[in-house]
């Protein structure tokens, strides 16, 4: 499952980018415990899980996010990749599978920038499907809950509310995103090649089948959830620095899920290629293209 060929023979690139991003998950965390420390309420209690609020902010804005994604991204690739293939294979049954041989950096700063940004899209998204329906009191003191109620009249955006979901929902949402990215990591396509000429062929990376339904509602909700958020900030003139930081969260989120991106870019992907048969590149000379004027 871990690929101990690559752990041996790191590029200089990949050291370097894996420094940068393990020096970013410091921060994100000396960040964390010093916000905890510095904002430290050892006799105000959190329901929850029944901590102070010190600690209560510890496990889920650290403990909770770092060891759940790390934990998602060794086993929920394993459970989610297997299944939609079946699904696919059923809906696209006349489509057949093969791989690609790809070779690049997983730690490529550019891909995790663009990788995490979807995680934060995501985060948000998944925290406006539960925000509505969870009782925000057990996310506050009582203390909390009153003020935020008065102020905004919509304590269930507070950032006691949205640092606990996105903290508990983070390793779910690295595990489906990561259940994209080992796909794509992995090479793996499907093609459709009709004996009637008069149907279109197709040659696509399977991710992208199961990419494009996260992005759309990653990118659909958390739009919504960011209108209404500054909507009921502004209508209630109340706490805009509340508002603000409830939509930060997420982008905060990203520090804590780097160790288990390092977890992710060691994993191997030669089990999602067994069986099936490896596909040369296209080249343009290879479609054969004719001029029709």
């Amino acid at each position: 499952m871990l690929s101990f060929d690559e752990l041996g023979h790191m590029s200089d690139g990949n050291r370097r980018n894996g420094t940068v991003l393990l020096m970013l998950a410091i921060v994100g965390i000396l960040v964390s415990v010093f916000y905890a420390l510095s904002n430290a309420t050892w006799t105000q209690i959190t329901p929850l899980f029944n901590l102070p609020t010190a600690y209560h902010f510890l496990l889920v804005a650290l403990v909770i996010p770092i060891i759940g994604c790390m934990i998602t991204a060794l086993v929920m690739p394993r459970i989610l990749v297997p299944i939609f293939m079946v699904i696919k294979k059923v809906a696209k049954h006349k489509y057949r599978n093969a791989y690609v041989q790809i070779s690049y950096d997983r730690l490529s700063l550019r891909r995790w920038i663009r990788r995490a940004f979807l995680l934060s899209l995501l985060i948000l998204g998944l925290i406006a499907a539960v925000v509505g329906i969870i009782d925000p009191r057990l996310f506050m003191t009582p203390e909390e809950y009153t003020n935020f109620l008065a102020e905004t009249g919509v304590p269930q955006f507070a950032p006691p509310v949205t640092i606990t979901i996105a903290g508990l929902i983070a390793p779910l949402a690295f595990g489906i995103l990561a259940t994209a990215w080992i796909m794509e990591d992995a090479g793996l396509i499907h093609y459709y090649l009709p004996e009637d000429r008069s149907e279109l062929y197709e040659v696509e990376p399977v991710y992208k089948q199961f990419s494009n339904y996260i992005k759309g509602y990653a990118g659909l909700s958390s739009i919504l959830f960011i209108i209404s958020v500054a909507f009921i900030f502004l209508t209630s003139g109340g706490n805009y620095e509340s508002a603000i930081f409830t939509l930060l969260v997420p982008f905060f989120s990203i520090l804590q899920m780097i160790p288990g991106y390092l977890v992710y870019s060691r994993l191997g992907t030669d089990y999602l290629r067994k069986g099936l048969p490896l596909a040369g590149h296209l080249r343009e000379s290879d479609l054969q293209l004719l001029s029709n004027e």
